[in-house]
């Protein structure tokens, strides 16, 4: 059937749930989805600072940043879009890598 939500008895902070849910993705080594959790969520943020729609496409936004921060659309389609990350490193690069995205825009 449809999910049903219940009222909880307590009230779970979401820092919690943020690190509940980064350490399900460590312990079953699913870089990739954390990596898209990532993009995912910095794609939205930078949407909504540039007045883009949330479903805007991933061609709409690397357009979008162009103009606004020092990197190429080739790099910027790079950091947002699909690219693999097979190491810890990459995963911790690329949360670094958005930060700044995101910090540049604020500027």
């Amino acid at each position: 059937g449809p999910v049903v939500v219940e009222p909880l008895p307590v009230t779970v902070r979401p820092q919690e749930m943020v690190l509940g849910r980064a350490r399900l993705l460590q312990q079953s080594s699913s870089r990739e989805a954390a990596a898209t959790a990532l993009r995912s969520a910095a794609s939205v943020r930078l949407a909504l600072r540039l007045g883009l729609r949330r479903q805007s496409t991933l061609d709409a936004l690397v357009a979008a940043l162009a103009p606004h921060v020092q990197r190429s659309p080739e790099q910027i389609r790079s950091l947002l879009g699909p690219t693999p990350v097979t190491r810890d490193q990459d995963l911790v690069q690329l949360a670094r890598d958005l930060d700044r995205l995101e910090k540049e825009i604020d500027r």
